[in-house]
């Protein structure tokens, strides 16, 4: 991979159309709005955005700019410039902890019932680790899966189990007093972010200019949660 170059000419205006692909849940919530606003600032482009958790292929389907989660493969033809990382967390609602009670030890998750994210294949073991670095495999009952981040977030909004989410979807309903975080100050997995694009000696304005947005406005939003305040 190949880094970005930084632009000296945001204000210039953009015109053209710019195909980008974003992760389904990250790209609406925080990505997608970010690169929206750009619309406002230059009335002449065009903004196409690609919602998928597939590895996208940007130079055979025709992207001009992709968001990209967890490790990078080495590439000749890709450049990648790192927009930060999020962390998952674990998260129950006020009603199910009182009823069931708030887990202190690892030992103790194997009495409550996890929302646990799944997708055909085999389903990953809910890991945490504290700030000494050591992993706990968290033992729940699995009784209750979902393939989509936003129903696990629902479900456990209704107080159905514990949820394992990244902390920028958690983050605005913790404020709220509508989830409490389970385990504070431990973490589930930490993901890293990257803006990727095919890699050109002449990068096209806007997706300079759309990098530089991303990287400027998303470290923020993984940080803040929905709602854009700390």
């Amino acid at each position: 991979m190949h880094g970005a170059r930084r632009n000296d000419a945001k204000d210039r205006q953009l015109t053209g159309r710019l195909r980008v692909s974003v992760p389904l849940h990250l790209g609406r919530r925080l990505a997608a709005p970010i690169l929206a606003r750009l619309l406002v600032e230059h009335p002449r482009l065009d903004l196409e955005i690609s919602f998928s958790d597939r590895v996208v292929d940007l130079l055979e389907e025709g992207f001009d700019l992709g968001v990209r989660l967890g490790p990078l493969r080495d590439s000749s033809t890709l450049a990648a410039r790192s927009l930060g990382h999020f962390e998952f967390v674990l998260c129950a609602a006020p009603k199910y902890l009182r009823r069931h009670g708030t887990p202190k030890t690892a030992d103790d998750f194997e009495r409550h019932v996890g929302i646990v994210y799944a997708r055909t294949g085999p389903e990953s073991p809910w890991l945490a680790s504290g700030a000494d670095g050591v992993e706990q495999v968290l033992r729940v009952q699995r009784r209750l899966r979902m393939d989509d981040l936003d129903a696990i977030a629902d479900a456990a909004l209704a107080g159905r189990g514990l949820a394992r989410l990244p902390r920028w979807l958690a983050a605005a309903h913790v404020r709220a007093g509508a989830l409490r975080w389970v385990w504070e100050g431990r973490h589930a997995q930490r993901v890293d972010v990257h803006a990727i694009w095919p890699h050109t000696p002449f990068l096209p304005m806007k997706t300079r200019v759309a990098i530089d947005r991303l990287a400027a406005d998303i470290p923020e939003a993984l940080r803040t949660g929905l709602d854009g305040h700390a």
